[in-house]
C-alpha cells in the first residue's frame, strides 16, 4: 500500500512537468544557420525557455513566466503525424521533410519593429508580451521522424527558426 501511495504522489508532483520542455533552436540568418543552443543554458537550475502545446500548435515562453507571456507562437495548418510506418520509412530513407503552412505570431515592442530585429538575441529578448503582435506566414519543415515530430525548420520573413525537441 504504501508503494502504491508513493508512486500516486510521484506521478501527481511530476504530471504538469510532461506538459512543457525545454528545447534546443539554431537561428537562419542570412542564409546561414548557426550552431544549435539549449533554450535552458544552465545545467542544475531552472531557467531559460520552454515550448508547450501539440505537434501543430505551441509556445515559447520564458521560465518563470506564465504560458500567456509567450514570445512566439507556432501553427500548423492541416497538419497531422504519419501512421504508415511504409510511408515513413520511404520519407526518412529519401530524406524528405515534411512541409505544411502555417503562421508565426511575435511581439515587438519600442524601435524594434520587425523579427529582424530581435532575432540575433532571440530568444533572449526583453519582455514584449504586452508590445505590438505580428502574424505572419510561414512555412514548417518537419525532419522525417520514427515515432513523432522531433525538429521543426520554421521559416517566416526571410529568416529561420530550428526547434529540436529533443535533447
Amino acid at each position: 500500500m504504501k508503494r502504491i501511495l508513493f508512486v500516486l504522489l510521484l506521478f501527481v508532483c511530476f504530471i504538469p512537468i510532461w506538459g512543457q520542455t525545454y528545447f534546443s533552436y539554431c537561428k537562419l540568418i542570412n542564409g546561414y544557420w548557426g550552431q544549435w543552443e539549449n533554450s535552458n543554458p544552465y545545467r542544475f537550475i531552472d531557467g531559460g525557455y520552454l515550448l508547450q502545446g501539440t505537434y501543430d500548435e505551441f509556445i515559447i515562453y520564458e521560465n518563470g513566466k506564465h504560458p500567456s507571456q509567450y514570445i512566439m507562437k507556432v501553427k500548423l495548418f492541416a497538419m497531422r503525424i504519419e501512421e504508415d510506418k511504409k510511408i515513413k520509412k520511404k520519407r526518412i530513407k529519401s530524406g524528405e521533410w515534411y512541409q505544411y503552412t502555417g503562421s508565426v505570431e511575435y511581439y515587438t515592442k519600442d524601435v524594434l519593429e520587425r523579427f529582424n530585429d530581435i532575432i540575433q538575441q532571440w530568444p533572449y529578448t526583453s519582455d514584449t508580451s504586452n508590445g505590438k503582435r505580428h502574424t505572419v506566414a510561414a512555412t514548417i519543415k518537419i525532419q522525417p521522424y520514427k515515432k513523432k515530430p522531433e525538429v521543426y525548420n520554421i521559416f517566416f520573413e526571410n529568416l529561420g527558426i530550428g526547434i529540436q525537441l529533443s535533447q
